[in-house]
């Protein structure tokens, strides 16, 4: 038996949250890797590795912009539905999914991009420190 796939207004919100909580820990986790990259600058001039400094760089720079852009987006769905559920045109036993899996597919996208950059980054750091 195939279950509705509707959710909550309640349960939304709570992915919404956890959603941007993920991205300020990502976001504060950023800073201290541009750090980590600084001291490694510092102590390596080759080449060699300054471009691999620079492409984490450029890598983390993309990656708060797409953090960015996921939390405007969740601000705006929020928006949306409360506006829409104040004036009673979102029961939240009908609020259909369609815009929250998107959001859901968006986050679960980043995730894996970030992951996959955080490992990528910990390899560099280790053969460097």
């Amino acid at each position: 038996m195939i279950k509705d796939k509707r959710i909550t207004i309640a349960g939304i919100h709570f992915n919404h949250r956890l959603w941007m909580n993920q991205i300020a820990f990502c976001k504060a986790e950023i800073k201290i890797f541009q750090e980590r990259l600084e001291e490694i600058a510092k102590k390596n001039s080759g080449k060699d590795v300054q471009i691999e400094i620079e492409h984490y760089q450029n890598n983390f720079i993309i990656q708060s912009n797409e953090m960015d852009i996921i939390v405007h987006k969740i601000r705006l769905h929020e928006h949306h539905i409360a506006s829409k559920s104040k004036i009673g045109l979102y029961p939240a036993e009908d609020l259909m999914l369609e815009d929250h899996n998107k959001l859901k597919v968006e986050m679960n996208q980043f995730n894996k991009i970030y992951s996959e950059l955080r490992e990528d980054f910990f390899k560099f750091i280790s053969s460097r420190m």
